[in-house]
């Protein structure tokens, strides 16, 4: 293969597009497997199947008898191109190379993962096994029709290639048609004879011809992610990924899908935590989340598509909190159990990882706000026919419930405490961030509790800005301590007074003279005493908070870690007679912020 300096300079500048487009700055913290590259000398064609964790050749190869790895890129030309690598091209063919001893003359430096390789060996080696980490991806096959594609199966152990190519039209795989070849060692094609009998190797890449309609064939089932991702990276977030599984068959097919742990990450990584928990749903639009078992087992149609809605449950992930670590696995989509054969054909796999501290999602700390909706109160009916009897202790339907807001606080300790009021300043930290839609300062946002403070915040941070948010169904006081525990499952309670002279006190009335607790002596207005115009009013406050959303039952994700609720129950004393009062309350956590400043 011959290139002109100026095309090996056109090449760089395309293979750094394709690093950059192939989201090679990926940070190194996934899931792990070993790929084992058997060499010898002479040549071998290599699928790569793992991202590496070293992916410079000069690092792979380096101190070993490799003298060159040639890549083929897959671009959807025409251009002219020869099975056989040692023949020389008056125009340029679909490679780029890299030569361990001139490194000047090289055209691409890094591997990358999914793509196919012609590694030629030194004449005089002895065989060995290279061992590649790296992270596992999906890899699907962009065919070019019409001609032969130096590609890399994802078939199953003990899977001959007349298995794997039955289910298609466009690629023939018989004893009488040539177009499937191996690569020998002196790099010449080796025609596939039998292809019903000859089985396909795990990690090696043949020519094959394909069809002139041939596109995204990758056996009887093809597996894909949303945006064409190739890894399932969750970060910290519970929010779902769409795995779809597409039988391209036109029987019913038997798809497992099992959820294997990762290997033990490389130097120089970030270690692994195990595997995460995760939640799935099957058809990915309705029904509710269950837990994802070790291996899961299903049918899909004839020619349909699986949507597979998956998810970390961060509640299950909080025994270890780390930064400095991932969760990390593997999921592995086979199909098995068929009635054309009795193995499986395909072997998809993509990798799976979660920061390591997505359990503190489960942690409540922060400002919650949300809304009470009252639905049922004690009372005498007053409907015409109703039974006009008082219930005393019952809460009876009302005709249309009301609302009010809700704003709870949890500290790091876990307290939480009831606010009417709370004041959210954000401040800019200093640090800015570029992005597509320009430049975006960080902040961080701080929690008042007392209108008197802002002014002396505002004043040492100029560039604050601070909204407030209130309850105007508690009095103009607090915050109150509540007892017992915010969580999925536990209780609060919390006794809050409404004094007799608040202002939203039954009894007070501002514009009525006969409710304003005040006496006037001589024009000159004085305070009445408790009992003389209002009373003090006893607000016993009961929030039950429960597993599932009682909204969206066990499909919403967000349910546990950012938004919370549950019954509501509430007495009211100190009126003509007790009330009794139920509901329900809702959560939705607004910031993460754990301490409040109250002075």
């Amino acid at each position: 293969m011959i290139c002109t300096i100026h095309e090996m300079k056109r090449h760089r500048i395309f293979l750094s597009s394709v690093l950059l487009l192939a989201g090679w700055a990926l940070p190194v913290f996934a899931q792990w497997e070993t790929q084992e590259v058997p060499l010898q000398a002479g040549w071998q064609a290599v699928h790569l199947r793992v991202a590496p964790a070293v992916d410079s050749c000069a690092d792979v190869f380096g101190g070993t008898d490799v003298e060159s790895v040639h890549w083929w890129r897959r671009e959807t030309t025409r251009e002219e191109f020869s099975l056989d690598v040692n023949t020389l091209f008056p125009r340029r063919a679909d490679w780029e190379v890299w030569y361990a001893d001139d490194p000047d003359l090289s055209t691409f430096s890094r591997l990358l993962p999914g793509e196919t390789y012609l590694i030629k060996v030194a004449s005089n080696a002895s065989p060995w096994v290279q061992n590649i980490p790296g992270r596992v991806l999906l890899n699907p096959i962009e065919w070019i029709p019409a001609e032969l594609n130096l590609v890399g199966l994802p078939a199953s152990s003990n899977t001959t290639f007349g298995q794997f190519f039955y289910f298609t039209d466009e690629i023939t795989a018989n004893s009488s048609t040539g177009t499937i070849f191996r690569v020998d060692t002196n790099g010449q094609p080796e025609r596939i004879f039998l292809p019903w009998s000859t089985l396909i190797e795990p990690g090696e890449a043949c020519w094959v011809q394909a069809g002139p309609q041939t596109r995204q064939y990758e056996g009887p089932v093809r597996v894909w992610m949303e945006s064409g991702v190739r890894l399932l990276d969750f970060g910290q977030s519970t929010m779902p990924r769409v795995l779809f599984i597409e039988n391209r068959t036109g029987a019913e097919r038997t798809i497992q899908l099992t959820h294997a742990p990762s290997e033990a990450p490389p130097a120089g990584a970030m270690p692994s935590l195990g595997r995460p928990a995760l939640r799935y749903r099957a058809d990915a639009i309705t029904g509710a989340y269950a837990p994802l078992p070790d291996v899961l087992v299903t049918n899909v149609p004839a020619g349909e598509t699986l949507r597979i809605s998956l998810a970390p449950n961060a509640a299950a992930m909080t025994n270890t909190v780390d930064e400095a670590a991932r969760w990390q696995s593997i999921l592995e989509i086979m199909d098995a159990g068929n009635t054309e054969y009795a193995v499986a054909t395909v072997r998809h796999r993509i990798g799976v990882v979660c920061d390591g501290n997505i359990g503190a999602l489960s942690n409540p700390a922060g400002l919650w706000v949300g809304e009470v909706t009252v639905n049922g109160v004690s009372r005498a009916p007053a409907r015409l026919g109703a039974d006009s009897s008082w219930d005393s202790t019952t809460p009876l339907a009302v005709s249309e419930s009301f609302r009010f807001r809700l704003i709870i606080h949890v500290d790091e300790n876990g307290q939480a405490r009831l606010l009417q009021r709370v004041l959210m300043a954000w401040r800019p930290d200093g640090e800015v961030v570029e992005t597509v839609a320009g430049a975006f300062t960080n902040g961080v946002v701080e929690l008042l509790t007392d209108d008197a403070l802002a002014e002396d915040y505002v004043t040492a941070n100029p560039d604050a800005t601070i909204h407030r948010l209130s309850s105007v169904n508690l009095p103009l006081s607090g915050p109150w301590l509540m007892t017992g525990a915010f969580g999925s499952g536990q209780t609060l309670t919390v006794l809050v007074d409404l004094p007799f002279d608040d202002a939203v006190n039954p009894f007070v009335h501002r514009y009525h003279p006969q409710h304003d607790n005040l006496d006037y002596l001589n024009d000159a207005p004085v305070a009445l005493e408790e009992g003389a115009e209002s009373y003090t009013v006893t607000r016993d406050m009961q929030f039950t908070f429960l597993s599932d959303d009682p909204d969206a039952g066990g499909t919403s994700l967000l349910w546990g870690t950012e938004e919370m609720g549950g019954d509501f129950a509430e007495h009211i004393d100190g009126l003509n007679k007790t009330l009794y009062v139920e509901g329900r309350f809702r959560l939705r956590r607004v910031s993460d912020a754990s301490a409040l400043m109250d002075e």
